[in-house]
């Protein structure tokens, strides 16, 4: 799609679709529901996604995203704060060192379950339309969906039913909040 050469077989996502998923990085309805989501790190990147949810048809819109590694947890915070005011994410559904003054929510890590919740959203329903669009800002997201790929380093028998670790940060970001939000739908419905 984008003229560079890729490996398409094993895609993690195969539902992902450029001329479906990403969006215009347009401003969205101020009451739609904020949500932040935050895969840590140091030396590598630390990813942050906010997103909001359209209550119509609870389709989750990843607005921005924070991508960078290197840099301490107060620098961190400081971009956290401008992305959330930004975007008008209240910081207190924010997950975060307590020393920041941003109560946490600890993130579901399981690996299956959070890449069904992705899924799940991504594939289009009755009317054709997927529950979890991107802008196009967020360029590091984009990429990491579109090379996130089955760990096929073994033979098929042998095969773990995982996505290969490598450039995921966006990824297991993405994964916490779909899994955060499938659980809540789940316990709420």
């Amino acid at each position: 799609a984008r003229g560079e050469f890729t490996q398409l077989e094993g895609r993690v996502y195969a539902d992902w679709n450029r001329e479906v998923h990403i969006v215009d990085s347009e401003p969205v309805d101020p009451e739609w529901t904020r949500y932040a989501s935050i895969d840590f790190g140091t030396r590598n990147p630390c990813c942050v996604l906010v997103a909001a949810v359209d209550p119509r048809d609870d389709t989750i819109v990843i607005l921005e995203e924070h991508y960078k590694s290197e840099w301490t947890l107060a620098m961190h915070a400081d971009a956290m704060r401008e992305m959330f005011e930004r975007t008008g994410t209240p910081e207190v559904i924010i997950s975060l060192a307590k020393d920041h003054d941003m109560p946490t929510i600890k993130a579901r890590k399981e690996i299956r379950a959070g890449i069904s919740a992705v899924a799940e959203r991504l594939a289009p329903d009755a009317n054709g339309r997927p529950h979890l669009v991107v802008h196009s800002n967020c360029r590091n997201l984009i990429r990491e969906i579109e090379g996130y790929v089955w760990d096929s380093r073994r033979s098929k028998a042998d095969q773990p039913d995982r996505p290969l670790k490598k450039d995921d940060h966006a990824m297991d970001c993405l994964r916490y909040l779909c899994r955060y939000l499938s659980q809540s739908s789940f316990a709420v419905g």
